[in-house]
């Protein structure tokens, strides 16, 4: 007896017909970890005011995902979201709180689809430490990303802390203590 192709699709138990799945970016999948330090000249709490309630002020509109976005939100409470608003109900979330000591530190948990990079997740710790007797402090960065990772998304996640918090952030920080 002759062997023939069949060419009919399989149906799953639900009774409709199943659809090939896309096959996984397995080769990508990793752990990226980054790491920032910036001493900043102004106390402590001056620095999480700004780095929390004044962000929208600071907080770079090239960074923005969309020309919608008319603001960046930073809820600063327990489960409280990092988002763009692009107005009416919309928007997107960067990251939800999971850990919030104020003023010394908070900690994030974001996704990253395709568009951006992934399919990851993202644990993002940002810390202020009092330097000089108060006078001072210094801004930690701790992000840690699971997922697919390439060396471009580090590059790009490695240059775009820096632009945010060494040559955006700490100026405004300490522009408005002077």
């Amino acid at each position: 007896m002759a062997k023939t192709k069949s060419t009919a699709k399989s149906k799953s138990t639900t009774g409709a017909l199943s659809r090939p799945r896309p096959k996984p970016r397995a080769s990508g999948f990793g752990v990226v970890d980054i790491h920032l330090e910036v001493p900043i000249t102004a106390p402590r709490e001056i620095a999480w005011r700004a780095l929390t309630t004044d962000i929208a002020r600071w907080w770079p509109r090239s960074f923005f995902t969309s020309p919608r976005t008319t603001s960046f939100v930073f809820e600063t409470k327990l489960g409280g979201r990092l988002y763009e608003d692009y107005g009416d109900g919309n928007g997107l979330v960067w990251a939800t709180v999971i850990e919030l000591d104020a003023p010394s530190h908070v900690l994030l948990v974001g996704h990253l689809t395709r568009q951006y990079g992934g399919p990851a997740h993202t644990f993002m710790r940002f810390a202020l430490e009092d330097r000089d007797e108060g006078r001072a402090c210094t801004f930690r960065l701790d992000d840690t990303v699971f997922g697919y990772v390439s060396d471009k998304l580090k590059r790009n996640l490695t240059n775009g802390w820096q632009l945010l918090f060494r040559d955006t952030f700490k100026p405004y920080v300490e522009r408005s203590t002077a």
